[in-house]
């Protein structure tokens, strides 16, 4: 089992406004309490990929730029 990332770690605020830039939408955002259970951080180890010569080629912006771009051309 391989984790295929980029190797950063990237806040879900961050994860949002990427998608807000890159669909042209602003979303509205409830903040709440955090809920019991609730992941504070979370990042990728790729070390195991990287040990067999991966490196990322995208940033998360530029993946989920192209990952947008595909889903309305299809």
């Amino acid at each position: 089992v391989y984790n295929v990332a980029t190797g950063h770690s990237v806040s879900l605020i961050e994860t949002i406004r990427i998608f807000e830039k890159i669909s042209g939408d602003k979303l509205k955002i409830e903040f709440a309490e955090q809920r019991l259970g609730d992941i504070k951080r979370s990042e990728a180890d790729i070390s195991k990929l990287q040990s067999l010569g991966f490196e990322p080629k995208f940033d998360l912006e530029t993946g989920l730029r192209r990952y947008w771009e595909f889903n309305q051309n299809h």
